[in-house]
């Protein structure tokens, strides 16, 4: 599977700052005769002393949809802790 950074937000409050990173993931499925490429999103959350982290790597086989909805999550700072709600919405 690879992983291509696809952006990053900074969250600001208190005294505290987390960076949201955003990534495509994109493997191929070797089941079928004819590969085709799958994509997925992850996102990471990183604070002072912390590390969170939220995926899912076989979202579609799409690439449009999934910048689309990257695009979407970036903007919106979504994070891990709230990917699967995000996505249940767009599917």
């Amino acid at each position: 599977m690879m992983k291509e950074l696809y952006g990053t937000s900074m969250i600001k409050y208190e005294n505290k700052e987390e960076v949201l990173e955003y990534y495509m993931l994109n493997s191929e499925d070797e089941n079928k005769e004819n590969k085709m490429k799958i994509y997925g999103i992850e996102i990471i959350k990183k604070s002072a002393n912390s590390e969170e982290t939220s995926f899912v790597s076989d979202l579609t086989i799409n690439k449009e949809f999934a910048e689309e909805i990257l695009r979407t999550i970036k903007n919106n700072m979504v994070t891990p802790v709230h990917l699967y709600d995000v996505l249940e919405n767009f599917l």
